[in-house]
Parts: C-alpha cells; sequence; structure tokens
C-alpha cells in the first residue's frame, strides 16, 4: 500500500529518543494510511502534541525517562488513547514493572507489525 491508500486510519504519536527511528517509524506509520504523524523526542512534546493533534493511536519507546514515559502513558490512557510499547527484548522483560501487561511491539520490528496492532 502507497501514502494515501486506503481507509485513513487518523493520527497517530511517534515517542522516542532516537530520531532515525522515529522517522522510519513516521515513514511507515504514514504508509499504513494514518493521516498525520507526530513525533516527539521527550515526554513534554509528547504530552503537547496528545493535546493539540486528536491522536488515535501511539507508538512509546519503553526505554525513554521512567519521569517522562509514566507522563506520556497517563496523558494515553486519561484520553482514552491506545498504544504499543516498543522495547528491546522479545519478551518484554525490559518494560518498566508498572506497564508489564500492556500491548508491546520488541525490536526490530517491520512494517506488518505494526499494521497488526494498529487500529483500524
Amino acid at each position: 500500500m502507497s501514502k494515501g491508500e486506503g481507509c485513513p486510519r487518523g493520527n497517530a504519536l511517534v515517542y522516542d529518543d532516537n530520531g532515525l527511528v522515529a522517522l522510519d517509524t513516521r515513514e511507515t506509520l504514514l504508509e499504513l494510511g494514518f493521516v498525520r504523524v507526530t513525533i516527539a523526542a521527550c515526554g513534554d512534546d509528547a504530552v503537547a502534541s496528545l493535546r493539540n493533534s486528536g491522536l488515535h493511536w501511539a507508538v512509546i519507546d519503553a526505554g525513554c525517562s521512567a519521569r517522562d514515559l509514566a507522563a506520556v502513558i497517563a496523558a494515553l490512557d486519561a484520553a482514552g488513547v491506545p498504544f504499543v510499547l516498543v522495547c528491546s527484548s522479545p519478551d518484554g522483560s525490559d518494560i518498566p514493572e508498572q506497564w508489564k501487561g500492556r500491548t508491546y511491539l520488541a525490536r526490530p520490528y517491520g512494517k506488518a507489525d505494526l499494521e497488526r496492532l494498529a487500529p483500524r
């Protein structure tokens, strides 16, 4: 599927402090039909984008600062925005304890993985 084809999925957020990973994920989400994908490298920007962009889904790096991660997840939960936590361990063992049991995606991941988890 190329950009602009298919049913639009709304707006997404990529919260990752690795710029290259964030850009790659953004491009993949646009290919999957998201209308707008905002990248945030810090927790304050991620929370601000939630208030300003009508998010429908988020991809969150579980390795970001614990304080920032807590604020972003609390804001997403309060707004009812579903998200996936990205981690480095295939079994999710590197996800902070308070978010174990949440939907997660282990690196490396690809387009098919994001498509499987993204809401329609």
